[in-house]
């Protein structure tokens, strides 16, 4: 049945350069209910509700404004009043940080991309009742300044991620380690079915002096290349790096992940309430096929601190600022949008110093 059709526009900007790791834990920001969002370490919440025209376009009041949705800021400060210490509450246009020129693109590669660096760990979902088509857009938008050199780049998936999960927590490390001489460790969580779990060097804890593993033999090799053979795969092997390049002599990765944010497959994050070995914290698997861990409330209710992401489709055909769109059918469910620029993907001042403004939409065809 037809449906009528409704965009949910958010226009993104910021203040940003480089990762600003320090802010960035995961945002989501609902593009399709059009309900503010509350995300962020307090105070500081994002705080936007989109506000559309009859023809789809966004409509972004202009300052002063009576009520801070669009805005960012304390919601415990209200706009127009005053803070403890008698300063005027301030609010700006929502989007701490804007879209960084590389962290999509970063995201394609074996070592993998850091969530930070896409929109802040902003990352923008819905959720479908039924089964519909959407279309889904992202392109640079000068409205709020440099939009005009983003090459835009989104990936679907399906689930959601925790709300302020981010690279590297213990529960999911990027990087894991043992506690003895701080080398490398399969992840509990990331770790593909069948692997055998046999490290290629054995590690002496005491002097942590490392030495080839007899039990490592060609046959296990071939079955860590077939289990990690897609350097973009849903899973990551974190004891043998077989992805990444693998070991020096001394066990150490000749290469670590940047972080964990995968552009072209499957992907995990968790929460600081996520906690390894509680025995209170369950983990189940999702009717899409993706597993999440729960954790118990006092008031009997359950949060989310772990969970996976299913891969569904990457977009950026267009090189340069060409708008990216993606029509796709989806049956009922939770999705995730991870969107950023694909201008380039090194460490030169060049490529990591500019961020730009842009604007993601979401509408329902049937």
């Amino acid at each position: 049945m037809k449906q009528n059709q409704l965009v949910r526009a958010l226009a993104l900007a910021g203040l940003g350069f480089g990762g600003d790791a320090a802010l960035a834990h995961v945002c989501n920001v609902d593009i399709g209910s059009g309900e503010p969002t509350l995300c962020g370490d307090s105070p500081q919440f994002s705080v936007y509700t989109p506000t559309v025209d009859k023809h789809g376009a966004v409509v972004l009041p202009a300052l002063p404004n009576p009520f801070p949705a669009g805005f960012t800021g304390d919601p415990n400060c209200p706009y127009g009043g005053t803070d403890a210490s008698g300063n005027a509450c301030v609010y700006g246009k929502a989007g701490l940080i804007n879209f960084s020129g590389y962290g999509w693109l970063m995201g394609t590669t074996p070592l993998l991309g850091d969530s930070h660096n896409l929109h802040g760990g902003t990352f923008f979902t819905f959720t479908l009742a039924e089964s519909h088509t959407v279309r889904i857009t992202l392109a640079g938008d000068t409205y709020f300044g440099n939009g005009a050199g983003l090459d835009p780049a989104f990936s679907l998936y399906a689930g959601r991620l925790p709300d302020d999960a981010h690279d590297g927590v213990g529960y999911d490390s990027t990087d894991p380690v043992d506690d003895s001489c701080g080398l490398p460790i399969a992840s509990k969580t990331d770790q593909a079915p069948g692997d055998p779990g046999i490290p290629q060097y054995l590690v002496d804890p005491d002097t942590c002096v490392a030495s080839p593993n007899p039990a490592f033999t060609v046959k296990v090799q071939r079955q860590y290349a077939k289990l990690y053979r897609r350097p973009n795969g849903p899973y990551r092997d974190t004891l043998n790096y077989i992805q990444t390049g693998g070991l020096d002599e001394t066990d150490n990765p000749l290469h670590l992940f940047n972080g964990q944010f995968n552009a072209k497959g499957g992907w995990s994050m968790a929460n600081e309430d996520a906690i390894p070995g509680d025995p209170s914290q369950t983990m189940v698997t999702n009717p899409d096929g993706t597993r999440a861990t729960y954790k118990p409330l006092p008031d009997g209710s359950q949060e989310l601190v772990w969970s996976e992401l299913r891969f569904i489709k990457a977009k950026n055909a267009h090189t340069g600022p060409q708008m990216e769109a993606m029509t796709i059918a989806l049956p009922a469910g939770h999705y995730t949008v991870a969107a950023s620029g694909a201008n380039c993907n090194d460490q030169s001042i060049a490529c990591v110093a500019p961020h730009y403004g842009g604007k993601i939409t979401f509408k329902i065809i049937e």
